[in-house]
């Protein structure tokens, strides 16, 4: 809802919304390219794998504490792609 008050004017509505809209999407791959880009790889794969970080990001966005959860699960899901990583390597 901050995006919006802080971008909204309401001179010319639909030329408005529609940039609204674009400069919303930006912001949204702009900080988020990492997760959607994971979330893509993993749905090609496994749906329940793409809804479990799915609901993971949503808490993250929408709880208060949300943000504390962001480098835990970083670091989690580097270590388990080197994890992975490795295990294909060494085989």
């Amino acid at each position: 809802m901050g995006f919006i008050v802080a971008h909204w004017r309401g001179v010319r509505p639909r030329l408005e919304a529609f940039r609204l809209g674009l400069d919303h999407g930006m912001f949204c791959v702009g900080c988020c390219w990492a997760i959607m880009l994971l979330m893509f790889v993993v749905g090609t794969g496994s749906v329940g794998w793409m809804l479990a970080l799915a609901a993971v990001m949503a808490i993250e966005k929408n709880v208060s504490w949300g943000r504390r959860l962001a480098a835990p699960l970083g670091g989690a899901l580097l270590a388990c792609s080197v994890a992975i990583f490795l295990q294909n390597v060494w085989r």
